[in-house]
């Protein structure tokens, strides 16, 4: 059996190796982040980058409180983010996150504890099926639908 040696570091070289800067540098981070905080589509907007059908639901998924209520009053300026484009499903999403902050999310929590129950499992389950059948945005958003109506109300 063979061991690799540790190659010694040249004096000036970077400290960190290859990898993990193709990491940092490769913009996943940047992808993570956004997808986390409900504006996963927006950026993949913002970088020319193809919007898969299942991101329809991720703001609705990942979004807190207070952007979920400017989404419904139609503010779709947000200083921190910039002006996102508003995309051919926003309609149907504008009326999901209405039915969700108006009849289960009316405080923060309740909208946590939706988004925790119904639609960050109903968005993984969505990424899995898309990967194997051909859905539209209407109806991810049908399906996103359905699934709250088995949440009970009064959250």
């Amino acid at each position: 059996m063979r061991f690799r040696r540790k190659r010694k570091r040249r004096p000036g070289a970077e400290q960190a190796p290859a990898a993990d800067r193709a990491w940092k540098d490769s913009g996943l981070a940047d992808e993570v982040e956004a997808f986390l905080g409900g504006r996963f589509v927006d950026h993949l907007a913002k970088h020319g980058q193809p919007v898969p059908v299942w991101a329809v639901i991720n703001r609705l998924a990942h979004a807190d409180h207070a952007e979920l209520v400017h989404l419904v009053d139609g503010d779709l300026l947000d200083a921190r983010y910039g002006a996102p484009k508003p995309h051919a499903w926003a309609v149907h999403e504008r009326f999901i996150a209405a039915n969700v902050l108006v009849t289960r999310g009316r405080t923060p929590e309740g909208l946590r504890e939706i988004q925790r129950g119904v639609l960050v499992p109903l968005e993984l389950r969505l990424i899995e099926d898309t990967r194997h059948e051909k859905m539209t945005a209407e109806q991810v958003l049908d399906a996103g639908a359905r699934a709250l109506e088995s949440f009970p109300t009064g959250a």
